[in-house]
């Protein structure tokens, strides 16, 4: 692996033949800061609860998968080609939907100061139902209905704090012991049918302060090393996506109240908990497609070069800061 290149190796892992080729996606930023932030107050709502439960979508988007899914993120070798796909009887066309999307985020942005979003990736729902799952979770729905309903556009954004996106939320804190609280986890998507149809998500974290201006990195062989042991144990069966971005992590001088964004690389794949389950069948397009949106993933702490396992370490104090490591440490 070239340093903050490209990913392209081949592995043998009992009887598997696992081959990672992704790029590696990072900021282009010279210093990595480390800050507190806290939840965005006092957000005045604007019309976001017209695409609810009430609707005649809500029910349908929970349980139909879509036939004609399409996403345009940003670059990253998980994604799919740009998406050209209408939005089945929508009035909007992928591009007005996204240009709404904008209408709608800068209208929140609007009430906080300093806060900066990058635009993710698009996605066209279909509403042609699919027998892809077990027929049991479609019961009330007729799968042979002419499609009539619209269909719908899901458009999401990254949060950035010093060019740096906030990447990972409550990642480390799922499954936890005696984890139960809110942590502001960067949210920001839109759900979008049409102007009148639509949902808007958004749950940004909000800068306190900068506790250090610059910390140090792990050597990148060490981040690489650290997943590769994961793909020889057989857990990483196919990998999507690697980026550096900021992950949330709880202070324990004001819990539950102010948080940390600490540095760390994410690999979005195929990951298991066990490493004798056999790796899921996605050749059906729908499959692969939602699979890829909806991925799982690994993270590696982007200082001390240890992945965090949220499969067996169930610590209730996991996501509790405990040590930075600073400059002077290290020189």
């Amino acid at each position: 692996v070239s340093e903050f290149g490209r990913w392209n190796k081949a592995y043998d892992v009992r009887g598997r033949d696992i081959v990672v080729d992704i790029d590696v996606n990072i900021p282009e930023v010279d210093e990595v800061p480390i800050m507190k932030v806290g939840f965005a107050d006092d957000l005045q709502p604007y019309n976001t609860a017209l695409y609810n439960d009430d609707s005649r979508y809500g029910e349908i988007l929970t349980i139909a998968q879509s036939s004609a899914t399409s996403w345009n993120g940003d670059g990253s070798a998980y994604t799919l080609p740009l998406t050209t796909d209408h939005a089945e009887n929508s009035p909007l066309s992928p591009k007005e939907a996204k240009d709404f999307a904008e209408e709608l985020v800068s209208l929140y942005k609007s009430q906080i100061d300093h806060i900066e979003i990058q635009f993710q990736g698009q996605v066209t729902w279909s509403r042609k139902y699919q027998r892809i799952k077990q027929d049991s979770e479609y019961v009330g729905i007729d799968l042979e209905k002419p499609v009539t309903d619209m269909g719908c556009y899901e458009i999401k954004y990254h949060q950035l704090f010093h060019g740096i996106p906030y990447i990972v939320g409550g990642y480390y804190a799922i499954n936890a012991k005696g984890d139960d609280h809110q942590r502001p986890l960067g949210i920001i998507e839109a759900l979008i049918a049409s102007k009148e149809d639509y949902l808007l998500d958004f749950f940004p974290a909000q800068e306190i302060g900068v506790c250090l201006d610059d910390v140090p990195l792990a050597p990148f062989s060490d981040v690489i090393t650290a997943f590769e042991e994961w793909i020889n144990a057989g857990l990483i069966r196919d990998a999507y996506e690697l980026r550096f971005g900021y992950m949330i992590y709880d202070d324990p001088n004001d819990f539950a109240k102010t948080f940390f964004l600490l540095p760390v690389w994410e690999l979005r794949g195929v990951i298991m908990q066990d490493a004798m389950q056999e790796t899921p069948d996605f050749s059906n397009d729908i499959l692969l497609c939602n699979q890829r949106l909806k991925a799982m993933s690994v993270v590696v702490d982007a200082q001390s070069g240890e992945l965090l396992d949220p499969f067996h370490n169930k610590n209730s104090d996991r996501q509790l800061v405990k040590h930075i490591i600073t400059w002077n440490e290290v020189n």
